[in-house]
């Protein structure tokens, strides 16, 4: 049992979903940006994954049943369309991590996920083992896509004595 539309976009609009992917499209850091390493919890591309899964409730909101729906197919594809728009806005991202991963290998003794294959998986064009390397080019993986997320531009508004961020542009 999926909830409703009425009920999914009002627990999503409750979480400030638009307002993380806003955020982490604002983060010039890789490793902010792409894991939930940093204290500012939400611009990441983690959390709004998350909200997702907790907002759908069961199955999605089960570690061990979410990929059994249908729609958690749908929700991790639309996460890769905005990577890969976060991607496009910081071009030396595969830099960063790379060198990132580099220094906590050095510094604090762990193993390098820049190097280490996603195992079982194999890249789909060369069938080598797949890298995290090979997820920052996706025509190199055979596929883009039509269109990304925009990046809005953010404002502050005041009403009332309350203070609201607006999303602007497209």
């Amino acid at each position: 049992h999926v909830r409703s539309d009425a009920s999914l976009r009002g627990r999503l609009n409750v979480t400030g979903l638009g307002t993380m992917v806003q955020n982490l499209f604002e983060e010039e850091t890789h490793w902010k940006a792409a894991s939930t390493r940093s204290s500012n919890n939400d611009a990441n591309v983690e959390s709004p994954h998350n909200q997702v899964h907790v907002a759908i409730g069961f199955p999605m909101s089960s570690i061990y049943w979410a990929a059994f729906h249908p729609i958690f197919f749908l929700h991790h594809c639309n996460v890769d369309r905005v990577y890969e728009k976060y991607v496009h806005l910081e071009p030396d991202s595969k830099d960063e991590f790379a060198a990132e991963q580099a220094r906590l290998t050095e510094q604090v003794d762990e193993p390098n996920r820049f190097q280490a294959a996603y195992e079982p998986f194999t890249h789909p064009r060369t069938g080598q083992p797949f890298l995290p390397r090979d997820g920052f080019d996706t025509v190199k993986l055979g596929y883009q896509y039509d269109a990304l997320p925009a990046k809005l531009d953010q404002m502050r508004e005041t009403y009332g004595g309350k203070v609201f961020d607006v999303l602007v542009g497209g």
